[in-house]
């Protein structure tokens, strides 16, 4: 894979719960039964994938991808369902204009 991005032996982590919350409700969203993401990252070229449970499965996956040096994913399986916290107070523009600005920076 030719890209900015193979060149920087960071993993790059994905967490994802696969639930929405809208309202007062929680709902499934589609990926979560649906969607293989570590499958996924196979076939956009990332040449480590794994999926992990837990901290101590995580720790070991990130040491070892980083020692590795090579463009890495990461899928973060987290307990389904939704928190009590409130939602993201920031508009889908903002939270791109502020991701952009960062690594610009």
């Amino acid at each position: 894979m030719n890209s900015l991005l193979s060149t920087i032996p960071i993993p790059i982590l994905a967490s994802f719960r696969g639930f929405y919350k809208e309202g007062i409700d929680s709902q499934k969203t589609y990926t979560q039964k649906k969607l293989d993401l570590e499958l996924l990252a196979r076939s956009c070229g990332f040449e480590n994938t794994a999926r992990v449970h837990g901290n101590q499965q995580l720790k070991e996956v990130v040491q070892d991808f980083e020692h590795q040096g090579k463009l890495s994913f990461i899928h973060v399986v987290i307990k389904p369902g939704n928190s009590s916290c409130p939602n993201i107070p920031l508009k889908p523009q903002d939270i791109t204009k502020r991701f952009k600005t960062c690594l610009e920076n």
